[in-house]
């Protein structure tokens, strides 16, 4: 008798035991309650705060009765301080409606890509700023075309990363790969345009000045909404431009030249192509 109470006492004590354990799975794996207001309001104060230019671009395109700009502000407060993304942060951007959706997992890619690179992104900013190029890529329907403030920042990013280097390398290539994928394209694109422009650095800088003394090359120059085009037409130009401007004044494409052109991006050989047609077609004074 006391064997069979020992037994069912044991049988008792597993149901407990399992019990409790499906209580405290179901409690683990329960949603918590998430208090969008507070963080739309967070975010608000964060994104008003900041003084980044990309934010500041962005919170002046955007109403803050927006749904996307109302998004944006719950993803960067959800992300605060943060760099990396994570589940939590996925679970509150799929929980808002569709167009808050959209602008949250921007705010969340966008803030933890500038905490993990706070300081590649200031310097590209400032390298950014100085170069006539990436200045002109910004204001003209180029910069609105390639992805908004995530793309830049990879731009920015980039422009650090790459800074007074000519090849590609594995440390550039691991940032590359820890961005969001338009961070990533903007990245890939800066990290391009520095390195054709640091092996030309003479003959874009000479090409650059020729089109900012004559319009008729400036127009020709962005026929072509892409500043990889623009970096190629500058270098050819600084090898068939006006040589009263500066240029080597070529009068025929040849292996020298021909070697610069395939060293390029594609864009950048279609702009260095479309720049050798144009200036051949002039009279200059050789």
């Amino acid at each position: 008798m006391e064997r069979i109470t020992s037994k069912l006492m044991s049988v008792v004590a597993i149901a407990l035991l399992c019990a409790a354990a499906v209580t405290t799975a179901s409690s683990q794996e329960s949603t918590k309650t998430v208090d969008y207001e507070a963080l739309a309001a967070k975010g608000e104060a964060l994104v008003n705060a900041d003084q980044d230019p990309l934010v500041i671009e962005f919170r002046d395109h955007y109403t803050p009765e927006s749904p996307y700009r109302r998004g944006f502000n719950i993803g960067m407060a959800a992300a605060a301080g943060d760099t990396l993304p994570g589940p939590g942060k996925d679970r509150i951007c799929a929980s808002v409606p569709r167009d808050e959706s959209q602008g949250c997992s921007l705010g969340v890619s966008f803030s933890v890509d500038r905490n993990r690179n706070a300081d590649l992104a200031a310097r590209g900013a400032a390298i950014a700023k100085l170069d006539p190029l990436v200045a002109l890529s910004r204001t003209s329907a180029i910069g609105r075309r390639k992805g908004g403030i995530d793309y830049q920042l990879g731009f920015d990013i980039g422009m650090a990363a790459a800074e007074g280097h000519t090849l590609p390398g594995p440390g550039k290539q691991k940032i590359h790969d820890s961005l969001g994928l338009r961070a990533q394209a903007g990245f890939a694109t800066a990290v391009t345009f520095s390195l054709d422009r640091n092996r030309n650095s003479k003959l874009a800088e000479i090409g650059a000045a020729i089109a900012q003394a004559r319009p008729e090359v400036a127009a020709a120059r962005i026929n072509t909404p892409d500043i990889l085009y623009w970096l190629g037409f500058d270098i050819a130009s600084g090898l068939f431009g006006d040589p009263a401007l500066g240029a080597l004044g070529n009068t025929a494409t040849g292996p020298g030249s021909l070697k610069i052109r395939d060293s390029l991006s594609p864009a950048g050989q279609v702009g260095f192509n479309a720049s050798v047609t144009f200036h051949l077609s002039k009279n200059y004074k050789r």
